[in-house]
């Protein structure tokens, strides 16, 4: 019995721009994951089980179709086969043969955290306020997946990468203690998986903080897995593809220590590929002004990339000035920041990181005018200013392409347990009217792919 967990992910810096090689983005993988647990059975099918969705799908050993099964409890799902799940087990097994390896009977379970679905309806229903404690309290949803939203935290990737690598593991093509170069393969599968899934070649930093966790994070060229996206597919192909030399980029960067992310879902929502489509239509109407600001926001991104980096750094080798910092910001609001400069120059990176924020959300904001579409939209600017004005808050803004569906907020926190900024984060979201605001409990993860103690997972799952 095998069970493999990977990330959801928040892209801090690079929407837009990451979808091309010459730019890097940061991402920020969570602590809410998605689990697949893997066990052999003696029989010739494999089952797919998402009890937390009321689904079941029947695969032979081949893992072909057979049938599809809801499960027979309240609330069950019983649409259309998951392309993912079929995808990554009918690819998977083409490698595996390849490999020599004879596909084998399966009783597989897959789960994702709450996190990675909204949770309005439940609380909603029971007359609850949309507060952390509140969302603690959500179980596992048991609900139709056809009525619950998404809140961003790539699930799907997360699924894939999470299947693919105890898929992987349990037939022994990765190693238990999973290594870079088990990482690497997983990847590159989950990767090819995840794009022939959704019909195209995305930018990949999703599966990429999946399977690596919080990093800097440049994509690989489309034309490695551009010939094979529509066309039959046999071990040979796939493990060809696979085996290419990729050419990503990730350079592993988290949030530096007393850094917490606090995550809001909006409730309005988005259409992500329509803003994307937009902005690549006024980039190629008007060249030389996309890249001139493409330039200033790869300038910006660099900038957050440096100052992680440098923070990281202070606390390892100026540990006192740098928890002396955290305790002088978080009692600060922080236009208050600079005035407290010159006692500790750890206070200045603090300061920097605050600056830096600022400009991607000044020029995200360009970029919505120039593009005419909503990437930081005036209600969403309207918040992050209010939450911009709480002591120990460093800075936030919209995530990914930007849009309606969510915003972060980066505050100090000494502790580990909920510190005054997020208190008052969460309060002012819940207090906001102009939008819907409804924290998520995630937080950063910085782990990528992970084995888990499958006997625990198992019970979690509520499998005998």
């Amino acid at each position: 019995m095998i069970s493999v967990s990977a990330p959801g992910k928040v892209l801090l810096a690079g929407g837009y721009l990451v979808l091309d090689p010459a730019y890097s983005g940061v991402v920020v993988s969570t602590d809410a994951r998605f689990y697949s647990l893997v066990k052999p059975t003696n029989g010739t099918t494999t089952t797919v089980n998402s009890p937390q969705f009321g689904s079941s799908w029947e695969y032979n050993s081949a893992m072909e179709q057979l049938n599809e099964c809801p499960l027979s409890h309240l609330n069950h799902y019983s649409g259309p086969i998951n392309d993912f799940v079929q995808l990554a087990l009918t690819e998977v097994s083409k490698l595996i043969s390849k490999r020599g390896i004879t596909p084998k009977g399966l009783s597989i379970t897959i789960s994702g955290d709450n996190d990675f679905y909204s949770q309005r309806a439940y609380l909603n229903s029971c007359n609850l306020d949309a507060t952390v404690e509140n969302l603690k309290k959500v179980p596992k949803l048991n609900s139709d997946l056809k009525q619950i939203s998404k809140t961003g935290l790539g699930s799907s990737a997360a699924l894939i990468t999470s299947l693919v690598g105890a898929l992987l593991a349990f037939y022994g093509l990765i190693s238990r203690d999973i290594n870079q170069n088990d990482l690497k393969l997983v990847h590159n599968l989950a990767q090819y998986i995840h794009c022939r899934a959704q019909g195209k070649v995305g930018s990949g930093f999703d599966v990429s903080a999946a399977t690596f966790g919080s990093q800097v994070y440049s994509r690989f060229d489309p034309e490695i897995i551009k010939d094979v996206m529509d066309s039959p597919t046999t071990g040979e192909i796939v493990d060809a593809v696979i085996s290419k030399e990729w050419d990503n980029n990730v350079e592993k960067v988290g949030l530096p220590y007393g850094i917490s992310i606090q995550l809001a879902d909006i409730e309005h929502g988005s259409h992500t590929p329509s803003l994307v489509k937009k902005v690549h239509a006024w980039k190629a109407a008007k060249p030389d002004e996309a890249k001139e600001l493409y330039a200033a926001l790869n300038n910006s991104n660099q900038g957050l990339v440096k100052v992680l980096k440098a923070l990281n750094e202070s606390h390892k080798t100026k540990r006192e000035a740098y928890e002396h910092a955290l305790d002088t910001l978080s009692t600060l609001i922080p236009q208050k920041w600079q005035e407290n400069i010159p006692a500790n120059d750890v206070i200045a990176q603090f300061d920097e990181l605050r600056m830096v924020l600022k400009s991607i959300r000044k020029l995200f904001r360009e970029l919505s005018d120039k593009a005419g579409v909503p990437i930081e939209p005036e209600e969403q600017t309207r918040l992050l200013d209010a939450c911009s004005k709480i002591e120990g808050v460093i800075g936030g803004g919209v995530p990914g392409a930007g849009g309606y569906d969510a915003i972060y907020i980066l505050t100090i926190s000494r502790m580990a347990n909920q510190s005054h900024a997020q208190t008052q984060v969460h309060k002012t979201w819940l207090e906001w009217t102009e939008l819907s605001v409804s924290p998520l409990v995630c937080g950063e993860g910085f782990e990528g792919l992970r084995l888990e103690n499958a006997e625990e997972i198992s019970r979690a799952m509520g499998i005998e």
